[in-house]
């Protein structure tokens, strides 16, 4: 019955030709999907709309083929569905297949240029996640965005309060520890109305929120640190429960960088570059990629520094041959180009790590041997 109706979904979306595909772009949506397909000579075979169910009903019709999409929402998914009808999928980011579009931007033309860039053998492919890496991501996610709103809802406050005179000093955790006894005085002296007392008073009941969590989240992100890969990225100085489970989420499967160095320029910690002539030009970091990542490994590398630095004062070792090294980078640049050098470096010993079961990182070359 299954196949009797999936014959009929083929007919009724196949125009010119009976022929299997050998490529097939899809341009997902939400509720449709645009299909275009291509023979063996990337002739174009047919091109239609369908919505996602009659899609995969149409899909499990065919023979093993290339399939391309675009790395969006939901892309993941859709990659682990088609695969397991067999096919071949490859993704792709939209700049990729900008570059293969013919004419205005639309679904139709999307899809065309999304067949066409992925049988282009240059075209660089973007690594599918398993389903635990997005689980791990989506927790980030949502830490990360309680973190912007708590940071939104005191730049709001502290914007009411700066209107009647009032202002506080720098920084979250002194923000929600002081604000209802800064309200209590204020109050009692008249400076602020009631009425926006009574206000902001409701406004800490959801920064507090906000906090609770927070730190909800920082305890399941600590359980999740203690899973094997992540354990494994905590051997590296600087990265922590945080940083470690980010670059879990985020390196998909890392086989699919053929180099350390391509997965560190996927997170935009490499020069960019603008060469001509046999003349090398790089510039400063391209800023690709995640971007709450690299910051935080940034983050991770300048606090490394500035506890090596201060042993160092002391007469202390760092104890890692990274750390020494990047000292050597912070005496000759300062501090901010040699953390952007040192999380460099910290990405591409976790792609090393996270490409090989087992491996941890090693604070110096002679415990290597």
């Amino acid at each position: 019955m299954l196949i009797n109706l999936a014959i009929k979904h083929r007919r009724s979306y196949m125009t010119h030709t009976d022929t299997n595909p050998s490529t097939i772009g899809i341009d997902l949506g939400k509720n449709i999907f645009y299909m275009h397909a291509l023979d063996a000579q990337e002739n174009t075979l047919w091109t239609k709309a369908m919505r996602p169910q009659n899609a995969v009903i149409l899909l499990e019709t065919f023979k093993p083929c290339i399939i391309g999409i675009e790395a969006s929402g939901g892309s993941h998914y859709w990659h682990r569905t088609f695969t397991s009808l067999g096919h071949a999928v490859r993704m792709i980011t939209p700049q990729r297949a900008k570059a293969f579009r013919e004419g205005q931007k639309n679904d139709k033309n999307d899809a065309e240029a999304i067949a066409h860039a992925v049988t282009n053998k240059q075209t660089r492919l973007v690594a599918p996640k398993s389903v635990r890496q997005q689980e791990v991501s989506s927790i980030n996610a949502m830490r990360n965005l309680q973190i912007r709103q708590r940071t939104q809802l005191i730049n709001h406050m502290r914007g009411t309060l700066n209107e009647y005179g009032i202002s506080s000093p720098k920084g979250a955790s002194f923000f929600e520890n002081n604000i209802e006894e800064l309200l209590q005085s204020e109050s009692t002296k008249k400076r602020l109305p009631d009425e926006i007392a009574q206000g902001l008073l409701t406004q800490i009941m959801t920064l507090k929120s906000y906090r609770d969590n927070i730190k909800k989240f920082d305890k399941q992100i600590i359980v999740l640190s203690e899973e094997d890969e992540c354990k494994r990225l905590k051997t590296i100085p600087g990265i922590g429960a945080v940083a470690s489970t980010q670059l879990y989420g985020h390196g998909g499967k890392v086989t699919h960088y053929k180099t350390s160095h391509d997965f560190a320029a996927s997170l935009g910690l490499v020069p960019r570059q603008y060469s001509t002539g046999g003349k090398q030009i790089y510039g400063s970091i391209s800023k690709r990629g995640n971007v709450t990542l690299r910051a935080n490994l940034i983050h991770g590398a300048r606090s490394a520094l500035s506890s090596a630095n201060k042993k160092r004062k002391t007469g202390e070792s760092s104890g890692s041959d990274l750390i020494d090294w990047g000292l050597q980078c912070y005496d000759r640049m300062g501090m901010n180009r040699a953390s952007v050098a040192v999380a460099n470096k910290m990405a591409r010993i976790s792609w090393k790590i996270l490409k090989n079961p087992g491996e941890v990182f090693l604070p110096s070359m002679a415990q290597a041997a």
